[in-house]
């Protein structure tokens, strides 16, 4: 639920342990991304190890009348 990556979120909402996550992650090469909530207005950033760090936006900040949710499909290549 929490953001690991500075550049992709404000520093309030940053798991408080993020730079052992962040060690975690990258001492593997399989990881290409890695999704979060909790920054309400949602954030975006590549780290230097390439990974995507995506905060998605929380439902508080969802429109009246529009959809809260997301999907994400997995390929070999690439993630839609």
């Amino acid at each position: 639920h929490l953001p690991i990556y500075p550049d992709a979120s404000d520093s309030v909402c940053l798991a408080w342990n993020y730079r052992d996550a962040l060690t975690v992650i990258w001492s593997h090469k399989c990881v290409v991304c890695f999704l979060a909530g909790h920054t309400h207005d949602g954030g975006y950033s590549e780290d230097p190890s390439g990974v995507y760090h995506v905060n998605l936006e929380g439902v508080i900040e969802t429109a009246p009348d529009s959809q809260a949710f997301a999907t994400v499909h997995v390929y070999p290549d690439k993630m839609l």
